[in-house]
């Protein structure tokens, strides 16, 4: 191994502290993907570096976050490459879910990139919706290629209590990397949303959707 992190010598990749290739039947060891410290404590981030040899596309599962890292090269090191669903609390501008309200918001690793989910439902007393709802991401996204990039998979849902839907989108906002707005877009043509656009909102009504967006 190169101490630029290029693999020098072809060869399976080994456990720590084991020394031998790994195999299906390692997979529900205590080593798994070099998860677990040789003293059986549970690793964190900065156990990665902890024991070698890395190479670019080499994985560790760090147990403290649930995160999975691929080491990508010596000025890169290791970055998060995926993870199941991760629970975090998304501020929010101009939407207030209410008393009895709810908002869900949830983020994981995709092959390096990251996918938000979320869900935001009105209820109780104290709930609104100003114009242009923002919501902050869970990991600085990188610079947008231009102010209103859309960075969504799945386009936005919005769902009137009373029936009927509308469709909104996921925007980038001009200079910031660390929050996104909710638009509506029923007719291909995105505009505000407010507090009556695309309905007048009331206490049931949600706003449901998920993103994806390079990271930093």
């Amino acid at each position: 191994m190169a101490v630029d992190g290029t693999r020098t010598s072809k060869g399976a990749p080994q456990f720590v502290g084991v020394g031998a290739p790994a195999t299906a039947a390692d997979l529900n060891s205590t080593n798994q993907w070099a998860s677990d410290n040789i003293d059986g404590s549970v690793p964190t981030f900065g156990d990665l570096n902890t024991a070698g040899p890395f190479w670019p596309g080499k994985r560790r599962l760090v147990e403290a976050d649930g995160i999975v890292y691929s080491w990508r090269n010596i000025t890169l090191g290791w970055r998060p490459w995926e993870s199941d669903w991760i629970t975090y609390s998304a501020t929010l501008t101009n939407l207030a879910v209410g008393t009895t309200g709810s908002a869900i918001t949830e983020y994981r690793y995709e092959a390096g990139m990251v996918r938000v989910s979320f869900a935001f439902t009105l209820g109780g007393t104290g709930f609104s919706v100003g114009t242009i709802p923002t919501m902050s991401l869970p990991v600085s996204a990188a610079t947008f290629r231009a102010p209103n990039e859309y960075r969504n998979t799945i386009p936005v849902t919005l769902f009137d209590a009373n029936g009927g839907t509308s469709e909104g989108r996921v925007s980038a906002i001009a200079g910031s990397t660390t929050a996104v707005r909710l638009l509506n877009m029923p007719t291909g043509v995105a505009s505000p949303i407010t507090a009556t656009q695309p309905f007048t909102w009331a206490a049931g009504d949600q706003m449901v959707g998920e993103f994806t967006y390079r990271v930093a």
